[in-house]
């Protein structure tokens, strides 16, 4: 059913009181250059017998539509929502009888709507979920039923957001989003109270403001933090664990830490550190032990050295050091498995003169890829002085009394878990969960002092976190391991 072709004289629906199903789509304004809406329609009066919509719901254009008033009894839509470009449009409610959208549900550019009271009994929406450019729109109120959503959530899009948007309050029985997560460009919001029970998205997620997104333990996807202004801290990711995509932190400027990232440790993609011009430290990445792409950290004006990232083991790309004015060591990369970088970049850094950490030293006995080592202070200003400071500290493999390592860590397959121990004497190396439960006895012998390597087949455990715990001469040592789908 099209209403949209432009009814310059139309004020009314009176007369299709009787309609009661659609099965396409209706239409009442369409989103063209070329057609117009009904600017005299001031309500839907007339639809008050629809009770189902076979397709889509448009509704756009209308320039002195105010309310939705004469579809109250819509129970069904088998399709998506899009309400758009309405200015006069103060409120939702006569949307109270749907329960379910079956597709996506868009409001955007409704100037007079402050409000998403009339959605109160929505629980679901399978596809995207976008509010975008509503003038008048102070919080989420309304969405207070909603626990999933089946595709992408945009709170704000591309440039332009909900300027009065200063809490996402409405959204607090939340648990999932199937697809990624933005909320940006909102000039006034400065918290994301109301997300504080969301547990699961399915891909990325795109913050710019202060999160408290406290209960996310994952994403399937990237995470990429940019552009925000006043944000100091992450404080609300902290039981965020792992990260299916890619890590990019850009361009905050007043960012000082990263903690709030203290329970990460597997980023699947690339990692990248960038621009942020108040930012003194990596700490908050402690526990950071995986990376499947490069690590870049550039252009961050304070960061001295790259303490934080003391249990990185491994990544699978590029090492980019660059453009670090303050940054004099890079202490906090000796404990990479130096197989694991690819091409190596330290350029440009003004202060830099300690480069000879147990990784670099490593891997520039036999580098896998490109060397460029430039632009820094003397010590680190090329390959041939970093190669020589790392003869003169004759720096050796680093050995612990009983060392532990698992390389990859994560895996869904076999990992090697390799020790070392120092005195002849009973060992024990056993898997064990997050709850303490022993999974696997790995070995329970007695062994000579030296270096042993196990395989060990994690594609039988669920996906988590699980420790691998060795006990030797006394000592204990613990190593976190994730196991990934």
């Amino acid at each position: 059913m099209n209403l949209g072709n432009g009814n310059p004289s139309l004020t009314s629906l009176t007369g299709l009181e009787n309609l009661q199903y659609i099965g396409g789509n209706l239409q009442i304004g369409l989103e063209t250059k070329y057609h117009k809406g009904n600017p005299l329609l001031a309500n839907l009066g007339g639809l008050n017998g629809l009770d189902s919509i076979g397709g889509n719901i448009s509704i756009y254009k209308n320039i002195t539509l105010n309310s939705l008033t004469g579809i109250e009894g819509l129970k069904s839509v088998n399709g998506g929502i899009s309400i758009k470009a309405n200015p006069l449009l103060s409120n939702l409610e006569a949307l109270t009888g749907l329960t379910t959208i079956s597709g996506y549900l868009e409001i955007v550019d409704n100037s007079s709507l402050d409000n998403l009271s009339g959605l109160d009994n929505v629980t679901f929406v399978s596809g995207d979920l976008v509010i975008s450019r509503n003038d008048s729109l102070v919080n989420l109120t309304g969405l207070e039923s909603l626990t999933a959503i089946g595709g992408n959530l945009y709170i704000g899009v591309l440039n332009v957001g909900n300027p009065m948007l200063s809490d996402l309050t409405g959204l607090d029985m939340l648990t999932s989003v199937g697809g990624g997560l933005e909320i940006t460009n909102n000039d006034a919001l400065t918290k994301f109270m109301g997300l504080t029970n969301l547990i699961s998205i399915g891909d990325y997620l795109k913050i710019s403001s202060e999160t408290e997104l406290n209960n996310l333990s994952s994403t399937g996807g990237d995470v990429e933090i940019r552009n925000n202004p006043l944000l100091n801290n992450l404080n609300g990711l902290d039981h965020l664990a792992a990260i299916g995509g890619h890590l990019l932190v850009y361009n905050n400027d007043s960012l000082i830490s990263l903690m709030g990232l203290n329970n990460l440790s597997f980023v699947g993609d690339y990692t990248r550190i960038y621009s942020n011009d108040a930012l003194i430290n990596l700490y908050g990445l402690n526990n950071l032990a995986y990376i499947g792409g490069y690590l870049e950290i550039k252009y961050n004006d304070l960061i001295s050295s790259l303490s934080g990232l003391d249990n990185l083991t491994f990544f699978g790309g590029d090492l980019i050091i660059e453009n670090n004015t303050s940054l004099i060591s890079l202490t906090g990369l000796d404990n990479i498995y130096p197989g694991s970088i690819q091409n190596l970049k330290l350029c440009n850094n003004d202060m830099l003169s300690a480069c000879s950490v147990q990784s670099i030293c490593k891997y520039l006995l036999s580098p896998n890829g490109t060397v460029s080592i430039y632009g820094n202070a003397p010590g680190c200003n090329s390959r041939s002085e970093v190669e020589e400071a790392c003869a003169i500290t004759a720096i050796e493999e680093k050995e612990i009394e009983n060392g532990l390592m698992i390389v990859p860590n994560p895996s869904s397959g076999i990992s090697d878990i390799r020790y070392r121990i120092s005195d002849i004497g009973y060992v024990k190396l056993e898997i064990i969960d997050i709850h303490g439960q022993m999974v696997r006895v790995l070995v329970n012998d007695r062994q000579y002092p030296g270096g042993y390597m196990i395989q060990f087949d994690a594609s039988a455990l669920p996906a988590g976190i699980y420790l691998v715990r060795l006990q030797a001469g006394g000592q204990v040592e613990t190593v976190k391991m994730m196991v990934m789908m």
